[in-house]
């Protein structure tokens, strides 16, 4: 399984800290490593460099690629701001030039997380479920610990077992509520905070993309068919639609799982959450 890790963003939130050429996540927020570094401390021991990938911007590419140079993380500096579809998809394009059967899962660099074991075997858990269900996208929802505004939400519905581990069928996204709705959902138990971390096979994002973006999917199959990815890369942005991976594909896929978890996780620069 490959990790892909979003490091991009335009610093405006956390402004004026945040900036576009040094955003959050390059910041020592907490503790005595930035964000993105702490981000790959806690995934190191899961994935190991060589399967972890930094999808990330022009602005302050030069940045991340020297905070890792000399180890086997592979490092993509997007050309273009395409928003998350395309930053994810350009991540997920270069797994399938190797392994289109390959499973990768999303994780952002801009959080902060209290259980770093129990993460660490969320993430381990993740491999296992995504090939027993190869053809469907799986998310990790988190447990609310309160009723959060700050977040979006997924509602669960039937339970699904998978060996050892129980998978929800996702029933539908819900925007940021207000707190009377945030209370509601805390009470009824049948919702999750979002993350926006998604799993799956490279093969199935690639044909969701296809059918729900197309015009984002010909710039990425540009980039699978190059003899170059990299020297591709500027010509496969200038050509592709800005897209969110939720608006693009999540919203919109019919079957998808959700794994429910808990382990302490915190959006870092979202003014309407609430540290814990």
């Amino acid at each position: 399984m490959k990790a892909i890790v979003l490091a991009g963003g335009g610093g405006t939130r956390l402004w004026p800290v945040s900036t576009q050429n040094k955003p959050k996540q390059l910041h020592k927020l907490i503790g005595d490593t930035s964000l993105l570094e702490g981000t790959i401390q806690r995934i190191r021991p899961v994935f190991g460099d060589e399967n972890i990938i930094i999808a990330t911007g022009a602005s302050h590419g030069d940045a991340v690629a020297s905070s890792f140079a000399g180890s086997n993380i592979r490092v993509i500096i997007e050309p273009q701001r395409r928003d998350t579809l395309g930053a994810i998809g350009v991540a997920v394009a270069l797994i399938a030039r190797e392994d289109p059967n390959e499973s990768f899962v999303v994780i952002n660099s801009d959080a902060h997380v209290l259980d770093v074991e129990e993460y660490r075997s969320v993430l381990k858990k993740l491999e296992s479920i995504v090939n027993t269900f190869s053809d469907q996208l799986l998310l990790v929802g988190l447990r609310p610990s309160h009723p959060e505004t700050g977040y979006g939400y997924i509602e669960f519905g039937e339970p699904v077992s998978v060996g050892e581990h129980v998978v929800h069928r996702v029933k539908q996204f819900k925007e940021k509520p207000d707190l009377d709705t945030a209370k509601d959902y805390l009470r009824s138990g049948n919702f999750l905070w979002n993350p926006t971390m998604v799993s799956g096979t490279a093969k199935k994002f690639l044909n969701s993309v296809c059918k729900y973006e197309p015009e984002v999917y010909r710039s990425l199959s540009r980039l699978i068919d190059a003899e170059d990815f990299d020297a591709s890369l500027e010509e496969a942005f200038e050509q592709m639609p800005r897209q969110t991976v939720d608006y693009g594909v999540l919203e919109r896929e019919t079957d998808m799982l959700v794994l429910p978890a808990e382990f302490g996780w915190t959006d870092i620069g979202n003014p309407m959450v609430h540290i814990m």
